[in-house]
């Protein structure tokens, strides 16, 4: 019978240790460490006003047919909305089935190195399938940079660094932290969105949140 009381008060024990522990840690488990990534947008390309009422962040491919789709009318959100929204465009190149994916992410982080990032973003999207199956896409990109001013070695330079690689490497990590299952993919104030159809679909999701 004491053996058995022993037991219990044992068993409670542990039952009661297991119980803080949970109730210590498991909220910081439940909480997405990547919720900082949809607020945080300092360190990130970003066309708009600082302080607009409204962000909109991109997870894209620069080869994706379906970004390619979806630039036009980003571009029109900017034009209807030049003083309540900013939007924020983040590497997710799909590596694995877009061979030039890559290489258009690192083109832009490189022309970025001259203040020409949303240059070049324009440039490639609005150019996708020139580019999307050659061979000779680093040649092409470069002409690109060239016609924004820059010099061709220092464009190739800063496309090969190791630190464009990791600017690259660093917007993958916070879309797979946030379960990134294909591009493009839209937060809105934070909150992921099911891709509107149309720019009036869009225009309406962002008066929404202006309204709110």
């Amino acid at each position: 019978m004491k053996n058995s009381s022993l037991k219990w008060g044992l068993g409670a024990v542990v039952f009661i240790a297991v119980l803080y522990a949970l109730f210590i840690y498991l909220p910081a488990q439940l909480t997405p460490s990547s919720n900082s990534a949809l607020f945080d947008t300092s360190k990130d390309w970003a066309r708009g006003p600082a302080n607009a009422k409204v962000t909109l962040i991109e997870y894209s491919d620069f080869q994706c047919p379906a970004c390619g789709q979806y630039y036009p009318l980003v571009k029109q959100l900017e034009a209807a909305f030049p003083n309540d929204l900013k939007v924020v465009y983040r590497q997710y190149p799909l590596k694995q089935i877009h061979q030039n994916a890559d290489l258009a992410a690192r083109a832009t982080e490189a022309a970025g190195t001259a203040g020409k990032f949303w240059e070049m973003h324009d440039k490639i999207f609005e150019t996708q399938k020139d580019w999307s199956t050659a061979e000779n896409a680093t040649d092409i990109f470069a002409g690109y940079a060239e016609s924004f001013g820059m010099k061709k070695e220092d464009f190739l330079s800063a496309l090969n660094a190791p630190e464009t690689a990791k600017a690259v490497a660093a917007d993958e990590a916070t879309g797979a932290s946030l379960a990134i299952q294909g591009t493009p993919t839209f937060f809105l104030n934070g909150k992921k969105l099911d891709n509107p159809r149309s720019f009036d679909e869009f225009k309406k999701v962002i008066e929404s949140n202006l309204s709110r």
